[in-house]
């Protein structure tokens, strides 16, 4: 069997990966924000509608490695990238999906969700 998390994942971290800090207040209410590390990505999504208008928005992502998180964030938490193209920027977690690998992505959403 060929072990992902040793072999890529690790690795990737290691070398792509930007420092995030994660405010857990949805997932662990009361426990302090930490750093931990994360694979950004931003992109553009285009999408037409049934009608024909388009809807325009930003992908925006955090690739992690689920063995660098005692709790992996959960819808409602918030991440703020600390280094790299997003500096500052805070985001709201949409999502959290795990890939089954031992790799997760996060969606990251700029509005608070409802």
């Amino acid at each position: 069997m060929i072990d992902w998390d040793a072999l890529v994942l690790t690795p990737l971290i290691q070398t792509l990966s930007l420092e995030v800090t994660v405010y857990p207040e949805i997932s662990r209410p009361g426990d302090l924000p930490y750093r931990n590390r994360g694979v950004f990505s931003s992109q553009p999504l285009t999408v037409e509608m049934q009608d024909g208008t388009v809807f325009s928005d930003q992908q925006t992502t955090l690739g992690v490695r689920i063995g660098d998180f005692k709790h992996l964030p959960t819808r409602g938490d918030r991440i703020k990238i600390n280094e790299g193209p997003a500096t500052g920027h805070q985001y709201w977690v949409g999502d959290t999906s795990t890939d089954g690998q031992g790799g997760a992505t996060i969606t990251l959403r700029l509005t608070e969700p409802t």
